[in-house]
């Protein structure tokens, strides 16, 4: 990790669970543009008896690199819900809660204490990143519509999608995975940026910047982050499994109804893949966005 007076900050998390014995599943690694006297932490995996697990992570406003770590470390322990015994990957439960008292009897009997209030002027304050000063805290997440068009690029839908994340005031928006090739789709209708449909992005950048303008006045700025995604051994390029493997696991071949001899990814196509995405980074930014989130 890179904190630096230009506000870039580098951190990749683990998604899944290692030890010893089982390999890593997913990787991430996030660019995000962060100021110079706040730093926009991601929160890393809480390392305990040699495991690491994280389902998830967010920003937060902290001002040192110490204290960064501290209080990372102690909302994951709060907020991971991903467990791991002996390499393999325990159920989890769906979010059923209807109200705060269901969910604070859940939490009681797992023994967790989770911080709570129902104030929540704090997401209206500005909050200024790099050079862009946000009208509010609110984030829309990366989720994919699964509506581009046949080449790839935004369809009409994730037009119409973005200039409402827009509309809806949120300040910072995280637009969905965007495969950075096609076999590595998760979905015949996923996103993929390349060099023939980078002009379609930028369209739906500036689309989604004017809609909020047009919403909340000339002076509205966004901050729009692209996340750039392989999906590995989840990618359905045309409807069907295609699976695309570093490893073999115990836990998800089963899964997936993979032999033991299904071929792996070579490393001579791994080291191209970091080649694509640091391609696909420069388009990104031709488009328009300002960071991107680097999935794979």
């Amino acid at each position: 990790m890179r904190i630096g007076t230009d506000g870039l900050l580098l951190q990749g998390t683990t998604h899944g669970c290692q030890s010893r014995r089982t390999p890593l599943i997913f990787r991430t690694v996030l660019l995000y543009f962060a100021s110079a006297g706040a730093a926009q932490a991601l929160l890393w995996a809480h390392k305990r008896a040699g495991v690491t697990a994280i389902d998830s992570y967010r920003a937060t406003d902290l001002s040192s690199a110490p204290e960064m770590a501290q209080v990372s470390n102690a909302l994951v322990r709060q907020l991971t819900y991903v467990f791991c015994d002996g390499g393999a990957m325990a159920q989890h439960q769906r979010f059923r809660f209807k109200t705060k008292d269901e969910l604070f009897a859940k939490l009681a009997e797992l023994g967790i204490s989770l911080p709570y209030d129902e104030d929540i002027a704090v997401l209206f304050d500005r909050l200024t990143i790099a050079d862009r000063t946000l009208a509010n805290r609110f984030l829309v997440h990366p989720i994919e519509g699964f509506d581009a068009a046949a080449n790839g690029g935004p369809g009409e839908l994730t037009f119409r999608r973005y200039r409402r994340y827009a509309t809806g005031g949120s300040a910072f928006i995280w637009f969905e995975a965007t495969a950075v090739v096609p076999e590595g789709r998760s979905n015949p209708r996923q996103l993929w940026l390349h060099p023939g449909n980078v002009g379609e992005f930028a369209r739906l950048v500036e689309q989604t910047r004017q809609a909020a303008r047009e919403a909340f006045g000339a002076d509205r700025q966004l901050i729009c982050v692209l996340q750039l995604t392989h999906s590995g051994r989840y990618s359905k390029p045309t409807g069907k499994p295609a699976p695309i493997i570093a490893h073999h696991s115990r836990v998800l071949d089963p899964l997936h109804q993979l032999p033991s001899d299904y071929p792996l990814i070579s490393d001579a196509e791994l080291d191209r893949l970091q080649d694509v995405y640091v391609s696909a980074a420069k388009l990104a930014a031709e488009a328009g966005f300002d960071g991107v989130d680097v999935k794979a």
